[in-house]
């Protein structure tokens, strides 16, 4: 069984729209850099969350895979890079990120049915994140803040799996492009005028995208917890 990547929005891709809003944030942050490169976190150190400005992130997290997805495979680091716009209590993101589950158990045997076994194997479930989000900014006391918010875009999903015994033969390799979205929220601690270090969570859910009837695992909703660390540059 193999999917064939693609969707389609008013006849462009998802993937593309994402892509050139991603590349649009990264031009539009050069610009800004240009014109106010020591701009503060702050709205200029008036402690309020307003401010504006661009800013570069990178995030680690721990991902656990949820659901049918923890029967089989191992939690991961994640790893993400985006570019953020700050626009009044408000942050959006552009992002790409990349995570691999490893198989809880590579290869395994199992029972037939019929007092014979069979061999079944899992190779590793690849994930490539494309996605915008938006928060909302509260400030704390002092030079912290907590936000939450929301992410959307898309991952591209490849995994596959064999299995073998005296009756039958089955394999899978499988690319999937899939719906994402995950509510998400953290706690912001400004170190500098420029840098900040994050805590945020995330609980992942995301589904095949096309036709039940050529990928049965379309309805199905995969889901994940993550949690990590931001560490952000203001621009």
């Amino acid at each position: 069984m193999h999917h064939k990547l693609y969707l389609s929005l008013n006849g462009y891709s998802l993937r593309c729209l994402l892509s050139i809003f991603f590349i649009s944030l990264l031009l539009r942050a050069d610009a800004q850099h240009r014109k106010d490169p020591w701009a503060t976190y702050g709205g200029g150190g008036n402690g309020s969350s307003a401010e504006s400005g661009y800013a570069i992130a990178v995030n680690v997290d721990y991902d656990a895979p949820a659901g049918i997805l923890a029967n089989t495979f191992n939690p991961a680091p994640a790893f993400n890079i985006g570019v953020l716009h700050y626009l009044g209590n408000f942050t959006f993101n552009a992002t790409i990120g990349y995570h691999v589950y490893n198989p809880k158990q590579a290869v395994f045997t199992y029972d037939d049915g019929a007092g014979g076994t069979g061999v079944a194997s899992y190779d590793k479930y690849d994930v490539i994140a494309v996605y915008a989000g938006a928060v909302y900014n509260v400030q704390l006391a002092g030079t912290t803040r907590f936000y939450i918010g929301l992410n959307w875009g898309i991952y591209g999903t490849h995994y596959s799996y064999a299995a073998t015994d005296q009756f039958s033969s089955n394999s899978i390799d499988l690319n999937e492009e899939q719906l994402y979205f995950a509510p998400k929220l953290g706690f912001n601690f400004i170190l500098s005028g420029n840098i900040s270090l994050g805590l945020e969570a995330k609980y992942n859910f995301f589904t095949p995208e096309g036709n039940s009837d050529t990928n049965p695992d379309v309805g199905t909703y995969y889901k994940s917890y993550a949690a990590g660390l931001m560490l952000t540059y203001k621009l």
